[in-house]
């Protein structure tokens, strides 16, 4: 294996990482009027496959019903980060789909987030949508950013190539 996949492997190793030391995500979705919505949403994890189960009565869940564009950042915790200015954190585009309701995923949601999910799977305004997570950008530290390219694959993120690519 050469270095290149090696540093690759690693840098997959650590978002996966990262994201698996959280139950929540944080998203910003595209609202009717060209604002921005912030907001956070529980998610469960299958593979490479991402779920959350939200409302369309919430504002994320009315952008994601309407196909608005969506990202997701997922975000080291400040108790576990060694310093608050330069917390772990993947950020990524997403491509989405509301999917039918899977009984096996809600199950999850129950059992690994929260009992709540019994109730919420009855109510119709709710629905699952599974993520894609694309053009990725993860921050460790000063000096330590990475970008995922077209390909999926990871890069060191320099102030020289920030210069080039603008």
């Amino acid at each position: 294996m050469t270095t290149a996949s090696n540093n690759m492997n690693a840098i997959f190793e650590k978002v996966d990482k990262l994201i698996d030391s959280l139950q929540s995500c944080i998203i910003t979705s595209l609202k009717a009027d060209g604002t921005l919505c912030l907001g956070y949403l529980p998610f469960i994890r299958q593979g490479q496959d991402f779920y959350v189960f939200t409302s369309t009565l919430s504002e994320h869940g009315s952008n994601l019903a309407a196909g608005r564009q969506a990202s997701v950042m997922f975000i080291e915790d400040e108790q576990q980060a060694k310093t608050i200015t330069i917390r772990q954190r993947a950020m990524f585009d997403i491509d989405y789909q509301l999917i039918p309701t899977d009984p096996k995923i809600l199950e999850l949601f129950q059992s690994q987030r929260d009992e709540i999910y019994a109730m919420l799977q009855k109510m119709s305004d709710f629905g699952l949508y599974r993520l894609h997570l694309k053009n990725g950008r993860l921050v460790q530290g000063y000096g330590a950013a990475f970008v995922q390219n077209a390909d999926g694959h990871w890069e060191h993120l320099s102030a020289d190539k920030l210069k080039k690519s603008s």
